[in-house]
């Protein structure tokens, strides 16, 4: 009863009564491991029509004998696994999520993430470790990598630990732990052990540990599985492999740059040349020539100038009556294309000696450039070089003091060291003697009680 009304509900759901199976649909859903079929109740055979129900192979109890493990009731098992608890562990990457489900209620959930591998180097902490030798990196991240990969096995097992009725009560126990790492981080503590009959490995893909996915995970090991639409994938598979190669189709043909620089007026190629004699024949010919576009990308030859950096050739264009306010097919006017400083400058020339020639609010201009402008920036400039020349001035003599007087105490304390080795040993002993009474061979200083100054006797 209880499996006519899980396949009633996931038939209701979207199963399909259209789809049909080959006759070898069984034998080929058999060959895969990873798959057990079910045989359907005479009910629900009819509602079904030619449709071959199967469920994951890694649900059934463990046997020795294949042939035992699918003559198991698996009516019994599906009844089984929607009772019971099923426990999720899943580690990869610095990221942990765990679960335990009974039927299709989560009991409790947790998941972790600690910074454990290097951005785009794909390599986990321990791992590059590991490797030894000077592949051990010793820098602050490297050890801020070691820490979390410690803190985060310590929040495995602490959390294991704290689960530890829950996983001792459940039927079966998921593990997905990819690498050395990830596995001593879940069996590590000893809760779940590697040879415990219980612990299953998830066969399919899947995805970065999170709680969506474990969700997923648990949805699609639950549900029945279609025989018949893998069958029909493995079919096909066969037949696509015995189709002979066909040959290619021809390419399409697409008009190549040198067709469409056949179609670009005259002037794009003198712009490129810096040949202004023969734009200025052009454009005595023909003043609307100056502003024509390029086909390609709509660029006008002042788009063009601009983009190539050459600020004389801006400067020349604008005086016959090149717009700086046409856009390209991405909406950019001439002065967003400039390289460098000078050709910037050219714009804000033609600015300051042709205000009313244009909108120049439509230019993307930042403001004009007077002669005036030039040169107080000149003077500016100027002001700034020698300030820094008096600056490298005044560090050198500090440098040049600061050495001498060095070279000063260096020589003073040799001439003490080598006044010291002259001395006996009985001078030696008299001046520290001496030092230890606190007293000197010089007559000692004394103040005068009237007028309070020190004096010498």
């Amino acid at each position: 009863e209880e499996l006519q009304e899980l396949l009633r509900a996931q038939r209701e759901m979207g199963i399909s009564r259209d789809d049909s199976a080959d006759d070898g649909g069984e034998e080929q859903w058999k060959e895969r491991s990873n798959i057990v079929p079910v045989d359907l109740p005479q009910s629900l055979q009819k509602e079904f029509g030619n449709k071959k129900i199967g469920i994951f192979r890694v649900l059934l109890p463990r046997t020795q004998d294949e042939e035992q493990q699918e003559d198991t009731n698996i009516g019994k098992v599906i009844v089984e696994l929607r009772k019971r608890k099923i426990a999720y562990l899943f580690a990869s990457g610095g990221h942990f999520a765990a679960c335990i489900f009974q039927g299709s209620e989560c009991l409790c959930h947790k998941t972790f993430h600690r910074y454990v591998i290097r951005a785009k180097a794909g390599t986990r902490q321990a791992t590059r470790d590991a490797m030894g030798g000077s592949s051990v990196p010793k820098s602050a991240g490297s050890s801020l990598r070691r820490y979390n990969e410690q803190m985060l096995e310590k929040d495995i097992s602490n959390l294991l630990a704290s689960w530890k009725p829950d996983l001792d009560d459940s039927l079966l126990i998921f593990v997905h732990a990819p690498g050395i790492v990830n596995r001593n981080s879940i069996f590590g503590c000893q809760v779940v052990r590697r040879d415990d009959p219980r612990v299953r490995h998830v066969p399919f893909p899947t995805r970065r540990p999170v709680l969506k996915e474990v969700e997923r995970v648990h949805i699609l090991l639950m549900s029945l599985q279609d025989v018949s639409d893998v069958g029909k994938q493995l079919v096909g598979a066969k037949l696509k492999k015995a189709q002979p190669r066909l040959a290619p189709l021809p390419a399409k043909t697409s008009p190549s740059r040198d067709d469409e620089g056949q179609n670009e007026p005259p002037i794009f190629s003198f712009v490129s040349k810096r040949d202004e004699p023969a734009i200025k024949a052009l454009v005595h010919q023909d003043e609307s020539i100056i502003n024509s576009i390029e086909p390609r990308n709509r660029r006008s030859p002042l788009h063009c100038a601009a983009l190539a950096g050459h600020a004389r050739m801006v400067s020349f264009l604008l005086s016959l009556g090149a717009d700086p306010t046409l856009r390209d097919d991405v909406g950019k006017v001439p002065y967003e294309l400039c390289k460098g400083k000078d050709e910037r400058d050219a714009f804000r020339r033609f600015w300051a000696s042709e205000p009313d020639k244009w909108d120049y609010s439509k230019s993307q201009i930042p403001s004009m450039l007077t002669p005036e402008m030039e040169e107080q920036q000149k003077q500016k400039a100027a002001e700034k070089k020698e300030k820094e020349k008096q600056r490298k001035k005044e560090q050198e003599k500090r440098k040049k003091e600061q050495a001498k007087l060095k070279q000063e105490e260096e020589e003073k304390n040799r001439a003490v060291q080598e006044s010291k080795v002259k001395l006996s040993d009985r001078e030696l002993r008299a001046l520290a003697a001496e030092r230890r009474l606190g007293v000197t061979s010089k007559h000692p200083e004394f103040e005068c009680a009237m007028c309070k100054v020190k004096a010498s006797s």
